[in-house]
Parts: structure tokens; C-alpha cells; sequence
């Protein structure tokens, strides 16, 4: 504890000292302990298709998800090109909740690269930072070659 007047004068105080002056020390704080991480329960995208070659263009991830007592607070999805030479993030910050509906935009430049791009990993963490982490080699909880689609294809460009 740090206590100062206006004259200057400060006083440091330390549990043991404040415990000698008769005062409370120790704080019992009762709480629900959530490690459970958040899950995707649900992706789809629109459009399926998009043309990058006159302007720039957008695939918007709608998503549902869940966490089963802090709530979900963000989500974070990663698209890959085919040659693997570019990568695209689209993020969306929630409020909390138990279950989240929402969508994360990818934004993709003029001439963008062609082919099928792929979406690669997602992040989702909620209000205490408890997180599902999942890539497309099978890290983590969350694997998107088999709990989402069975070629993991997004989109054609």
C-alpha cells in the first residue's frame, strides 16, 4: 500500500504491516472456473466465387460459435492462396456470449492470385482468453478438414 499527503510525505506499507494495524489482508473471491475453450459450430461464406481481375472484391465468413461460461470475444480466420504465396486475415470482435452469430470479411485485392484459395486456420478466444487454435494440418481442437469441409474449398477467384 502507498499512501501520500499533499505536504509530500509517503508511506509504503506491506501486507505484514498492514496485518500489524489490525486491518484485513486476505480477500477470498468465489468463481466458476471455465477451461473449456470456445468452438465453431458452424462456417459458411459468400459468394463462392468471385472475380479479381476489375476491383478488388470481399468474401464475407459467416459464423456461429460457442463457449460454455465466459463467452465468446473474438474470432480470427485465415485464408490461403494456392500457391500458398499469399494470405489473406479476417477478423470479428464480439461482445461476449454464450453463443455468437456473426461475420469476418476477407478482403481480397485487384488481381489477387487465381485459383482456389483455402482457408487455412482459425483462432477463437474467449472473455478470459481460454482459445481454440485449429490450422489445416490438425492442430489444436478445431480441424477444418473435417469438422467443416470435406475439401476445405472457400472460393474460386
Amino acid at each position: 500500500m502507498f499512501i501520500a499527503d499533499a505536504a509530500g510525505n509517503t508511506r509504503i506499507l506491506d501486507t505484514d504491516a498492514i496485518a500489524a494495524r489490525g486491518f484485513p489482508t486476505d480477500l477470498e473471491v468465489p468463481s466458476a472456473v471455465d477451461d473449456t475453450p470456445p468452438e465453431l459450430v458452424a462456417l459458411a461464406f459468400a459468394p463462392d466465387f468471385i472475380d479479381a481481375t476489375a476491383a478488388a472484391a470481399e468474401v464475407v465468413m459467416n459464423f456461429t460459435a460457442t463457449d460454455d461460461l465466459a463467452g465468446v470475444k473474438c474470432l480470427e480466420l485465415t485464408l490461403v492462396s494456392p500457391s500458398e504465396s499469399e494470405t489473406r486475415l479476417a477478423t470479428a470482435n464480439l461482445t461476449p456470449a454464450n453463443k455468437v452469430r456473426g461475420s469476418a470479411v476477407f478482403n481480397l485485392s485487384q488481381f489477387s492470385e487465381a485459383g482456389v484459395w483455402t482457408l487455412n486456420s482459425a483462432f477463437l478466444a474467449n472473455r478470459i482468453q481460454r482459445y481454440t487454435v485449429g490450422s489445416e494440418h490438425g492442430h489444436g481442437r478445431f480441424h477444418i478438414d473435417s469438422e467443416l469441409s470435406s475439401d476445405r474449398r472457400i472460393f474460386q477467384v
